[in-house]
């Protein structure tokens, strides 16, 4: 002010007294005051800057995170009705597998049932050959005695034992009475053996009947059922391994790519944020 003065009204100018040692002192800490407070003021506007920059950023994050929890959200919906739906198909298959394994002892019992009867129908027959065979002997020599006998034998034979020169001595030798009786034995044999025959062939075809169609059939028809189960149970594998397993394993690598993410930005949000406060 006084050096203006002195230049408007044209006198000299008049030197102001020196500053003492103290006020020079607060002086010089004034002007580094000033420029701190200068440099102070550059570092809060470039943090402000930063700070904003880092609210954008921390919005933009939050959002994404938000998009990413909802896709998250459904995912995992879809993946629990993934799971509900593999749970009814596994319930279904072990229906089935218990259902197989009813059908195969029923065939098993079945069939050892026919085996069993094919067993005693073995048995009858065999039986019945040997009382066939009893019987052509029996008949064989029932035929041959009478024939020895004379009774009721070939004409042809008879007229060689009588024309034979001992003839006379076989007829007195002959008894014929004991000839009658073992006929009639034999007889009566074979009409014993012709009862057992007829049992054993009623038998046979009782076994015949009981064996028929219907057990054959039954084991036809627990195959075809048999078949269509295991038909219908490995559809459900295939199901399993084309739909349900490869679904939930996409998912649960969708799961851990997202929740990769979500972390990612959760750690960035907490780095921005600590910086952030750090700088306030």
């Amino acid at each position: 002010m006084n050096t203006l003065a002195s230049i408007v009204s044209g006198e000299p100018p008049i030197n102001p007294p020196p500053l003492s040692i103290e006020a020079q002192r607060i002086s010089r800490i004034n002007i580094e005051l000033l420029e701190d407070s200068f440099i102070t003021n550059e570092k809060i506007s470039s943090l402000t800057t930063q700070i904003e920059q880092c609210l954008a950023v921390l919005v933009s994050q939050s959002a994404r995170i938000h998009g990413l929890k909802g896709q998250l959200d459904s995912s995992q919906a879809e993946c629990t009705s993934l799971r509900s739906r593999l749970a009814e198909k596994t319930k279904l298959a072990n229906a089935y597998n218990r259902r197989i394994r009813v059908l195969e002892k029923d065939l098993s019992s079945v069939e050892e049932v026919m085996a069993t009867l094919r067993a005693k129908l073995r048995d009858a027959k065999a039986r019945l050959d040997a009382l066939r065979r009893c019987v052509a002997i029996l008949n064989y020599r029932g035929a041959a005695r009478v024939v020895c006998t004379g009774q009721g034998g070939s004409r042809g034979y008879r007229s060689k034992l009588t024309t034979h020169p001992s003839s006379k001595l076989l007829r007195a030798n002959s008894s014929t009475s004991k000839g009658r009786d073992e006929g009639v034995q034999e007889k009566a044999a074979i009409g014993v053996r012709g009862g057992e025959i007829a049992g054993l062939e009623n038998e046979i075809e009782g076994m015949r009947m009981e064996l028929g169609c219907e057990p054959e059939q039954e084991i036809e028809v627990l195959k075809e059922k048999l078949s269509e189960i295991e038909g219908k149970l490995q559809c459900l594998l295939s199901d399993f391994v084309a739909f349900g397993e490869d679904q939930i394993d996409t998912l649960e690598n969708e799961f851990q790519v997202k929740d990769a993410a979500i972390a990612e930005s959760e750690n960035r949000i907490y780095d921005l944020t600590t910086e952030a406060n750090h700088h306030s």
